[in-house]
């Protein structure tokens, strides 16, 4: 029962945390003159949660009204076919952010986020749709992109590690 509606509960802690830290934005105070301030990203963030949950949400309401449906028709056999939890990938998941949050200083932005990228989606991955140089390459260009972001839109200096 837990995992039917545990999408539904995410979803909505996750507008009411967006919502809250969008709110705790207005008390971030304002250390440039410029007019992009401190509190843009963390705004920009929670306004992308609470987008997202928004989604989540509404797909995970759909599809419990599509269980029930199914389940009312009497065409779903055989019971339950809820998905085990990957308690591996979720503690590899925890440990890599972990050794990332570590060694971001040391090893600097562009190259730990890399290889951050190319490790977590190979942990997501479906076993069968594995192929490294793809996943090199969406983790390459979203690094450099972000760097480039931060760098040059916002004036947010981004440590660079052993390249700097």
């Amino acid at each position: 029962m837990v995992k039917r509606y545990g999408d539904i509960y995410a979803s909505v802690f996750l507008i009411i945390a967006s919502i809250v830290l969008y709110i705790s934005t207005f008390s971030i105070k304002m250390l440039t003159v410029s007019r992009i301030g401190s509190a843009f990203v963390p705004q920009l963030v929670a306004i992308g949660i609470f987008i997202f949950s928004g989604i989540l949400l509404r797909n995970s309401l759909k599809e419990l009204k599509h269980r029930k449906s199914l389940e009312n028709d009497g065409a779903e056999e055989g019971g339950n076919e809820e998905s085990q939890i990957n308690y591996a990938g979720l503690i590899s998941s925890v440990v890599l952010m972990i050794v990332y949050l570590l060694l971001l200083n040391s090893i600097g932005f562009l190259i730990m986020t890399t290889v951050y990228i190319v490790l977590q989606i190979s942990i997501l991955a479906d076993k069968s749709e594995m192929n490294i140089l793809k996943f090199f390459i969406i983790a390459a260009v979203s690094s450099l992109a972000v760097y480039y972001i931060f760098r040059s839109i916002f004036h947010v200096m981004l440590p660079t590690g052993i390249l700097g």
